[in-house]
């Protein structure tokens, strides 16, 4: 959408803002946002993309709290551009309550701690989901066998068995068209006589 030559300058201003959102940097989001806040005004879309505010900054806690198992809230107003750490904290808490991320809030030390999720390929999980995709694999690929398969012979032979009888009886009610003349003709002959 963002590629094609027509809508490519219109859609622009929303690129930006898309891959801003996307990396979770609110600065470039705020550039995005004073560079083109009379695009989105005429557009009518100027509030809903305040609201995107919101979802930057999870994105970057999201980013952070994956990358660091602890770390401060002093450092995390300075990565996501904050104005406080009290603002880091909020916004911490906030993700966490909402889902966004898995952590811990330490309020007495100042930091946020990652809670560390155990080793996925200790268990079975990926097996089972390798082995399900290996089946549908396999499922495909034996159906698209079965397609490309030539039927039976014996069908063959009757499917060409009855394409002629149909062929035939055409070709007796066409000859018996021809043979039978018609009723006008016949009257104009015994005018004639």
């Amino acid at each position: 959408m963002f590629n094609n030559i027509d809508t490519r300058e219109a859609l622009e201003p929303y690129l930006e803002l898309t891959q801003a959102v996307r990396l979770g940097e609110l600065m470039a989001f705020t550039t995005a946002v004073e560079k083109h806040s009379a695009r989105f005004t005429q557009d009518g879309n100027y509030s809903l993309v305040q609201r995107l505010r919101h979802s930057v900054i999870k994105t970057g806690l999201r980013n952070i709290s994956l990358s660091y198992s602890r770390i401060s809230f002093k450092d995390i107003a300075t990565k996501l551009r904050l104005d406080t750490e009290q603002d880091a904290e909020y916004m911490c808490a906030k993700a966490i309550r909402d889902g966004v991320i898995e952590a811990t809030l330490n309020h007495d030390e100042g930091y946020l701690a990652s809670n560390t999720s155990g080793n996925v390929y200790s268990t079975t999980q990926p097996q089972e989901q390798f082995h399900q995709r290996i089946e549908f694999c396999l499922a495909v690929h034996n159906d698209a066998v079965k397609a490309m398969q030539y039927p039976p012979k014996e069908a063959v032979v009757l499917d060409d068995v009855a394409a002629k009888a149909s062929k035939d009886k055409d070709d007796t009610k066409d000859s018996e068209n021809k043979a039978e003349p018609d009723d006008d003709d016949d009257d104009a002959m015994e005018e004639d006589e």
